[in-house]
């Protein structure tokens, strides 16, 4: 008699872009929660958001609206449980930029965070980018962990309101695409 193993099987993620229309509040109250988990407050994201955080929706609308698949929600079994938001550097054709990997609290931990990386990676890979960057808060060790893991470098601290620290990986795009150097 074969013994048969049951293979442990991630659930299926659909990146899907945002709908400003529904999901507007979502998106603003996951942004104070990255900044509250980073920081340990939202001070600095509505210093910048602008009264009912009316200039960071904007930007995402614009960015969604000129870099389509930048900006969307991450869903499973038809529910929001996280959210990606990615850009080009402006004068640098070749480099991403990273603005928010979130995963709802109830979703931390579960082994979704590879999922959401893969799609940065391919997103990235299919514009031609080569170098992506990110930063985050020296205090938040989950981030920082789950970056290393996935392959990101941390290249020092950078002074500011908040200190953060600047994380950078190199994308190889091809047939067998892979991480590295």
């Amino acid at each position: 008699m074969r013994k048969t193993t049951e293979v442990a099987r991630t659930p299926a993620l659909e990146f899907v872009p945002i709908d400003f229309r529904r999901h507007s509040d979502l998106c603003v109250a996951w942004r104070i929660d990255s900044y509250v988990v980073s920081f340990g407050d939202a001070t600095a994201f509505h210093a910048r958001a602008g009264v009912r955080s009316h200039r960071y929706l904007q930007r995402l609308r614009l960015r969604s609206r000129d870099l389509p698949g930048s900006c969307v929600h991450v869903w499973l079994d038809g529910e929001p449980v996280g959210q990606i938001e990615l850009r080009r550097v402006e004068g640098f054709p070749e480099h991403g930029y990273v603005s928010l990997v979130y995963l709802a609290p109830p979703w931390r931990g579960r082994g979704l965070g590879a999922e959401l990386d893969r799609y940065i990676t391919e997103y990235f890979q299919a514009l031609a980018i080569r170098h992506a960057s990110l930063h985050v808060s020296p205090s938040n060790s989950a981030a920082r962990r789950y970056y290393a893991r996935c392959g990101w470098r941390d290249t020092g601290v950078l002074e500011g309101d908040p200190p953060t620290l600047l994380l950078e990986r190199t994308l190889v795009s091809g047939p067998g695409a892979a991480l590295g150097d």
